[in-house]
């Protein structure tokens, strides 16, 4: 768990600083850099002298999170992590263990997909090398747009065949293979896996 991060340096496309971190139930300081957007990397220093290897991992990670999903700022400063951001990284490392990677992740809103927005892209960004929304006008690259997916519950039997239809056009033209394709669907109480091709309501399948 990330306690508190502090940016020292900002050397334009690199950041470097300091972060206390509770390692075993004691604060320990480590040392990271942060290579900023788009391909934003963070590197913690230290390890197999301060840390083990797992743990620097771990914070990688965790570091990941905070500056790219919970918008911790890659500016000189210090800046404390919430316990509510720590619990929804916690969350996301448990799923993250039962997982298997594919080559595409499509992202399917069950309703209320937004209340754990980065929560959701981050675990679909492990489940899939690539990951899409599946939004009201078809499919969207997360890495182009972080677009929240259709409300599918909120979509008449009538409309959700129309979209649906729309949205197996696009697969087919894209030419994603289905067995290394993978749904990712969310919703206020709910997130889990589905196969492409299975019923996601009212006879109709995504990718069949």
């Amino acid at each position: 768990m990330i306690k508190k991060v502090m940016i020292q340096d900002d050397l334009g496309i690199l950041c470097s600083g300091l972060a206390i971190v509770d390692l075993d139930g004691s604060d320990v300081c480590i040392d990271f850099d942060v290579v900023k957007p788009p391909q934003t990397n963070v590197i913690v220093g230290g390890r197999k002298k301060r840390i083990s290897m797992k743990d620097a991992d771990q914070f990688e990670r965790e570091l990941f999170e905070l500056f790219t999903f919970h918008n911790i700022p890659l500016k000189i400063g210090t800046y404390a992590i919430s316990e509510e951001i720590n619990q929804s990284n916690r969350r996301v490392e448990i799923e993250m263990k039962q997982l298997t990677t594919k080559r595409v992740c499509l992202l399917v809103n069950l309703g209320g997909f937004e209340k754990r927005m980065s929560e959701n892209l981050l675990i679909a960004k492990t489940y899939g090398e690539f990951v899409y929304s599946l939004t009201g006008d078809g499919l969207v690259d997360i890495n182009k747009a972080q677009l929240v997916p259709v409300n599918i519950t909120a979509l008449t039997p009538a409309e959700l065949q129309v979209w649906s239809s729309m949205i197996n056009d696009q697969l087919i033209e894209a030419g994603f293979d289905p067995d290394n394709t993978i749904m990712l669907a969310a919703g206020r109480n709910y997130r889990g896996t589905l196969p492409l091709g299975m019923n996601i309501g009212n006879n109709v399948r995504i990718g069949a």
